[in-house]
């Protein structure tokens, strides 16, 4: 699980692999929320919200 907090309600988040390849968009519905990526594969993503204008980017890497 990726544990995403401080986010505000209905940012538009989406994720993206190292080729930019969009792998997971939604939005957000609370201040802090989790992500389900047990599936995804190991690697880097990049992790962009997008909330009144302002745009936050992120990257995270899974090693499980």
């Amino acid at each position: 699980m990726l544990n995403i907090s401080g986010v505000p309600e209905r940012a538009l988040v989406r994720v993206y692999d190292t080729v930019g390849r969009k792998v997971w968009v939604g939005a957000a519905r609370q201040d802090l929320w989790q992500l389900d990526v047990s599936a995804w594969s190991r690697g880097t993503y990049v992790l962009r919200i997008e909330a009144h204008g302002v745009v936050h980017s992120f990257r995270f890497m899974l090693t499980e």
